[in-house]
């Protein structure tokens, strides 16, 4: 999918309407040694190899729902880390409060659209400039710091680099479900 052997990821299917997960990390600089998949959390568990050595622990969350199931997926992820006190964490992921279903844009769509939604994001793995793109604006990144740092601050570029990209190339798929 990325055109090199230097990525890889752990991917978390959808459930519901919500949008799936995806964690992704370069073999270079982490090795994976463990993966715990919980019901909205994903926890890979390596060695991060640049600079100094160092075990690390890295959760990625979609949080959503009640208060009440928010609170249980955070206590199941706070035993977890109360296990491992001894591996740096960095957590990760969208934390996003909804209070009120109405809150969600997706509730006015039809569920078909949710499906016809879905579906078209799959294009981004078949489109070949794809791997290009990212692979290119991943390594323009100049990002000064610590590993997980320099990580995290060159994974939020790319999340607002291929929102860009992903209207310049598929359109506005926001719009075309208002439209809906």
């Amino acid at each position: 999918m990325w055109g090199t052997n230097e990525i890889d990821w752990i991917e978390r299917g959808v459930k519901n309407n919500a949008s799936g997960m995806i964690t992704i990390w370069m073999r270079s600089c982490f090795h994976l040694a463990n993966v715990i998949t919980g019901e909205n959390y994903c926890i890979i568990q390596g060695e991060w190899s640049l600079g100094e050595a160092s075990r690390i622990t890295i959760v990625n969350i979609y949080n959503f729902g009640s208060l009440i199931e928010k609170s249980a997926i955070w206590e199941e992820v706070w035993e977890r880390r109360r296990m491992q006190i001894s591996t740096t964490w960095c957590v990760v992921g969208d934390f996003n409060y909804i209070r009120r279903l109405g809150d969600r844009r997706s509730v006015n769509t039809s569920m078909d659209y949710s499906r016809e939604m879905r579906r078209s994001l799959d294009v981004w793995k078949k489109d070949g400039r794809f791997k290009d793109f990212v692979r290119t604006k991943w390594e323009s990144y100049e990002v000064q710091g610590c590993g997980i740092f320099v990580f995290k601050e060159k994974l939020k570029k790319l999340k607002e680099d291929l929102k860009v990209w992903n209207i310049e190339s598929f359109g506005n798929i926001n719009l075309a479900g208002e439209e809906v």
